[in-house]
């Protein structure tokens, strides 16, 4: 049953036979291919005898051109083309691996020759090839009994890889456009490579071309500037071809910038390459950078806490960091509390540094905060600042009331807005005994003072303070005669001393007129409160005189008790103090008395006529003198004492040898 040409087998067939008194030959071919195309007949022989039967053709219909496998560049047209041949003209159809036929087919035949193989030729267009018709497909012939499918081919759409729409720089520094295209030829889904006749990849051949949006003209156009610089393109052991675009020493209003690249493939038929041009989508300049800078307080105030927000943007979240005046925060000046902490959303990062300002910076004219946001070696960093002012805080500055604090109370009024505070003093409350009346300004006190948040410090400097008034329920009144131009020698004179007696002048007596009502001598006479017609006050107990034996000065005083108390000195002074001259003392005694005097009288008139040293007060005590204003002020007229030469005076007087008293 085989058949063989130059010892090679051509038919490889069976042959069976079969005897029932008829003769059934049958001859089976396996393997069918053109080679066993022709015409058959079977001889039958018996003995010398033969029959043969009449010719029987056989036509083979095959696929004699499978599709191969197909690479196109991305958006342009790729064909497949199937082969077959039959007796008759074949149906070519297309199919995807799924099973599904592809419409697009195109066929001919060469049955109008009258040839008796007729040759028929399909072709699947694939216009606008695009990732979608990458896929595998197979062709299938099809006759009136039957149909031959084609071996399944690879239709690979090359192009573009994922090329990203974002690139990244920083101001001064350059930033890589990077275009990402197919390198290599591929045969199947998993992207080996496709093989030449010689079993080597196939590496296409291409042109590069970059372009840059044009505003004025609102076209694309060349990359030409000095500024951009197309790098040697190279291909990485996955396939992949990138083509850098670098633009150089980048500035704010690059941001936005549109770039793009084209590839132009060129075709290659030997390899089933269909060549083209493919255009990238459009990348975008970001200038990596900081957007803003800002802190929490526009006024610090010492002690604030501040926190200071740093917002950047860039293709790689940066480090962050925080300095003023580009070295690291003073620690006196400022306590570290928290951060630089970061959150993300997208390509936007947010820095946050909190610190609290300690103290004042208002004299050194503040500080200047820098935020740094390093995106790396390949990017570059960028940095921003914002100029602080801490300003003093005027709750810690303490204010004073000038003189003696006799108890006021302070109170505060704060303007955050301003920043400053306000102290105003207030007095006590009034009592019985005593009132208070706030201090007039001067130009260093004042009823309120205000600190302000630049300085640091009151102005006016101090408070003023509270002048107490203490009721005045009393009054006293002395005056003096200096003798001591009369103690000459061995003569001494005395008057109101306590040693001596029975005299008009002795200490008894001159406290017995002192205290005595009368409208010729002592206060009753002299004293406004005392006088009968206008009385209101009555004579204290620490009214009368005294002698100071080593100055020869004779005092005469008196107190009165005010029966209605007063406020003021001048209303205190108009009742208890003389309304002009000055208290009689002398000439006050009895008829018997006065005619002893009027021996002397010489001596009383110039005595009398002797100008007078008085001292007003409103205590008891002759030496408690105070000058301000919390206390009764002294009233002293001091007028200069008239000398009396002895040899003018006239007097009487016991003569005691070695010593002279003059007992008056």
């Amino acid at each position: 049953g085989d058949y063989y040409e130059d010892q090679e087998i051509v038919i490889d067939g069976d042959l069976q036979t079969e005897h029932d008194f008829e003769i059934t030959t049958t001859l089976t071919i396996n393997n069918i291919d053109e080679e066993v195309e022709g015409d058959y007949v079977c001889t039958i022989k018996w003995g010398t005898f033969f029959i043969t039967s009449d010719p029987a053709t056989l036509s083979v219909r095959s696929i004699t051109a499978d599709p191969e496998n197909t690479n196109v560049v991305d958006g342009n047209t790729a064909e497949l083309t199937c082969v077959a041949r039959g007796n008759t003209s074949a149906s070519i159809e297309f199919y995807i691996s799924d099973g599904s036929a592809v419409s697009t087919v195109t066929q001919e035949d060469d049955s109008a020759t009258g040839a008796e193989v007729v040759t028929t030729t399909g072709v699947l267009t694939i216009a606008t090839a695009s990732s979608s018709d990458a896929t595998e497909y197979y062709c299938r012939a099809q006759w009136d009994t039957g149909y031959v499918d084609s071996a399944s081919v690879y239709l690979s759409v090359i192009g573009m890889e994922a090329t990203s729409t974002v690139v990244w720089g920083v101001v001064e520094q350059v930033a890589t456009f990077r275009c990402m295209s197919a390198g290599l030829l591929r045969r199947n889904s998993d992207g080996d490579a496709y093989l030449d006749t010689d079993g080597s990849e196939v590496y296409p051949e291409v042109e590069e071309e970059w372009e840059y949006w044009d505003i004025d003209t609102s076209s694309f156009v060349g990359a030409t500037e000095d500024r951009f610089t197309v790098s040697s393109s190279t291909i990485g052991t996955d396939g992949t071809r990138i083509s850098p675009l670098v633009l150089s020493s980048l500035i704010s209003e690059d941001e936005g910038l549109l770039v793009r690249c084209v590839i132009s493939y060129t075709s290659d038929s030997a390899n089933n390459f269909f060549g083209g041009s493919v255009t990238s989508g459009s990348m975008t300049l970001k200038i990596a950078s900081i957007i803003s800078l800002n802190a929490s307080e526009s006024d610090i105030i010492a002690g604030d806490t501040v926190t200071f927000t740093c917002v950047a943007q860039g293709e790689v979240e940066p480090d962050f960091y925080f300095t003023t005046d580009g070295a690291q925060f003073d620690t006196a000046q400022y306590t570290h509390v928290s951060g630089p902490t970061t959150t993300t959303s997208g390509y936007e990062y947010t820095a946050e540094y909190v610190t609290t300002a300690n103290r004042s910076n208002v004299l050194q004219g503040g500080d200047t905060v820098y935020c740094e946001a390093d995106f790396g070696a390949t990017i570059g960093s960028s940095d921003k600042s914002v100029d602080i002012m801490t300003y003093y805080n005027c709750e810690n500055v303490a204010v004073t009331v000038i003189g003696e604090d006799p108890g006021v109370s302070i109170s505060y009024e704060d303007d955050v807005e301003a920043g400053t505070r306000t102290a105003t003093v207030a007095c006590p409350a009034d009592t019985d005994e005593v009132r208070y009346t706030l201090q007039e300004s001067t130009d260093t006190s004042a009823s309120a003072t205000t600190c302000s948040k630049t300085t640091g410090l009151y102005d006016p400097q101090y408070l003023s303070t509270c002048l107490e008034t203490i009721r005045l329920d009393s009054g006293y009144y002395e005056m003096y005669y200096d003798l001591s131009a009369y103690n000459q020698g061995d003569s001494v004179f005395t008057i109101c001393d306590e040693s001596t007696s029975s005299s008009p002048y002795d200490y008894d007596s001159l406290h017995t007129m002192m205290e005595t009502e009368s409208d010729v001598c002592g206060p009753y006479s002299i004293a406004p409160c005392l006088l009968a017609s206008t009385r209101t006050c009555t004579l204290g107990s620490d009214t009368g005189c005294r002698f100071d034996t080593s100055t020869s000065i004779v005092y005469f005083y008196y107190t009165v008790e005010l029966t209605t108390p007063v406020w003021t000195l001048e209303e205190r002074n108009d009742l208890v103090l003389p309304a002009s001259g000055s208290m009689r003392v002398f000439s006050c005694s009895s008829k018997r008395r006065r005619r002893e005097e009027a021996a002397r009288a010489d001596f009383f008139q110039n005595l009398q006529n002797t100008t007078v040293v008085e001292h007003h007060k409103g205590f008891t005590a002759p030496s408690d003198v105070e000058a301000t204003g919390s206390k009764v002020a002294v009233f002293v007229v001091s007028l200069v004492l008239l000398a009396i030469a002895i040899g003018y005076i006239t007097f009487s007087y016991v003569y005691k040898r070695n010593k002279t008293m003059v007992t008056l």
